[in-house]
């Protein structure tokens, strides 16, 4: 069966990344760095993160391409995480997007930024 903008993420927890860093950098080929600043909002109707596991957010990210995205988070009996509504749409002028954001109420609420790496392997 063929899923249309179906994206599967699997994330571990690593101890010892220096170590992973030393493998990559012997055995595999570095591809791209990705600076990222991420920007999260909180709307005025309600509070994002007034429930544990969070279960929606609104990002704003600058990146090479800056884009807005929204997610909805649906979780088991366990509190794990089975999938999400996800909704991302590049964004032309982010100093505008912040205003209008801004202007309907929204509130930020956190700001990551970082480098993510590919390699190949």
């Amino acid at each position: 069966m063929y899923m249309k903008d179906v994206e599967i993420e699997i994330q571990v927890k690593l101890e010892g990344a220096d170590i992973l860093e030393k493998f990559l950098s012997k055995n595999g080929k570095s591809k791209a760095e990705n600076y990222q600043k991420d920007e999260y909002f909180t709307p005025p109707h309600k509070n994002f993160l007034a429930e544990y596991p969070v279960a929606e957010w609104l990002r704003l990210r600058q990146s090479k391409t800056n884009s807005i995205n929204y997610k909805k988070w649906y979780y088991n009996k366990a509190g794990k995480s089975t999938h999400c509504d996800e909704y991302e749409s590049e964004v032309g002028d982010m100093r505008l997007m912040r205003k209008m954001l801004g202007a309907l109420g929204y509130k930020t609420i956190a700001i990551v930024e970082k480098t993510r790496e590919t390699w190949l392997y």
